[in-house]
């Protein structure tokens, strides 16, 4: 068994290591925002029929796709790069 100060310091490890919650609410809406637009001005034209839900659906997906893979970690090594 851990003793209790092992245990605090942990604790306090964990702590540290989270990522900033603003830095990152800033960082994802700072990539979210530009690529909802682009994707919704690419879109519109190949899916502005469609039923609402549809289109939500698909916009979701390449959001997450691309905001996942693309956006968000280009967004996070540019941070570090100037040491935001």
């Amino acid at each position: 068994m851990d003793p209790p100060r092992a245990n605090a310091t942990m604790c306090f490890m964990a702590e540290a290591s989270r990522p900033n919650r603003l830095r990152q609410a800033t960082i994802t809406f700072i990539g979210a925002w530009p690529t909802i637009t682009i994707l919704l001005y690419a879109l519109n034209p190949l899916i502005g029929d469609w039923p609402m839900p549809l289109q939500t659906a698909l916009l979701a997906l390449l959001m997450v796709i691309a905001l996942t893979w693309l956006v968000i970690p280009g967004l996070m090594w540019l941070a570090q790069r100037l040491g935001v």
